[in-house]
């Protein structure tokens, strides 16, 4: 009988942060940062829902509602990883894989949708 891949998903109705406005002269957090990921750990309020292990090969496939054209849609994966891997205790080298969609929305309506699976590995 074949396994069932685990899966994890969550959107969050708030605009991502762009890792450019992480760090303070490249080392301090930013207020805005430590900001942000309270905003995440409050809208994820049941943090035992993460169901991988620490070394558990992961695929990230983020979903990503930006009001400006001109935002990179890479900037907003390295703050979300960081605080995912803070959050749930595992290290971002077990991320073998990002899929990353961008959408343009209203300002307002921003968002990103993270579904994380079982990374398998491709024959």
């Amino acid at each position: 009988m074949p396994r069932k891949k685990k899966q994890w998903n969550h959107k969050f109705n708030f605009k991502p942060l762009s890792a450019n406005k992480m760090f303070y002269k490249g080392k301090q957090l930013t207020k805005e940062y430590r900001d942000w990921r309270e905003l995440i750990y409050e809208d994820i309020a049941d943090r035992n829902t993460w169901p991988f292990d620490a070394e558990e090969r992961l695929f990230f496939d983020v979903y990503i509602g930006l009001s400006s054209k001109l935002a990179d849609v890479d900037n907003c994966i390295k703050p979300l990883l960081d605080t995912f891997q803070y959050m749930f205790e595992f290290n971002d080298k077990y991320v073998f894989e990002v899929h990353i969609e961008k959408e343009l929305v209203s300002k307002g309506e921003e968002y990103f949708d993270v579904t994380v699976n079982q990374y398998e590995e491709k024959k």
